[in-house]
């Protein structure tokens, strides 16, 4: 499970590292890729002039088309910057668990150490080994019930004492 996961993260990881990787190729040549997308006929055009120009695939061309004129501002930018050398981190993290067996054991250690201490503690119920025969009498419920049947064929089964007296349906009272 611990592989499966780190695989799954890695795979998230370098997508959202591959569209941020187009994003700072746009932010670092901006004026360019405005008069690109301005001077385009229509969003396939521009996409395809994005993707020519600067080496883009499909994604992150998209990635700069669908990106909002706010992002461009500095803070912006440095979020960008910085989200895209976490992730750089985050890859070689991964990459390196999933390379390494033995740190993959280590995840598993800590993750069960983690769960002992938050669920562990001794057990509240006795596990016994005795066997008891019970007749079917003791399994049985010694209840009254009435089991009605309907107009529309529906077979309901009530506790008597729950019952209030419902007028057109066939009564049974078992007892």
């Amino acid at each position: 499970m611990v592989r499966r996961r780190a695989e799954f993260e890695l795979k998230k990881a370098q997508e959202r590292a591959h569209i941020l990787a187009g994003l700072r190729i746009a932010i670092s040549n901006l004026d360019e890729v405005i008069k690109l997308i301005r001077n385009s006929q229509d969003v396939e055009a521009a996409r395809n002039e994005l993707m020519g120009r600067f080496n883009l695939d499909h994604a992150q061309a998209q990635a700069i088309l669908d990106m909002q004129l706010r992002r461009l501002a500095a803070l912006e930018r440095e979020k960008i910057e910085q989200e895209y050398q976490e992730l750089q981190e985050k890859i070689s993290g991964l990459q390196a668990l999933l390379a390494d067996e033995n740190k993959i054991l280590m995840v598993v250690k800590e993750e069960t150490d983690e769960l002992k201490e938050k669920f562990g503690e001794k057990r509240r119920t006795k596990i016994s080994n005795d066997a008891y025969d019970l007749s079917r009498e003791e399994l049985e419920a010694h209840e009254q019930i009435v089991i009605t049947f309907s107009q529309g064929d529906t077979l309901k089964e009530f506790q008597q004492t729950h019952l209030d007296a419902n007028i057109g349906e066939v009564k049974v009272y078992l007892g």
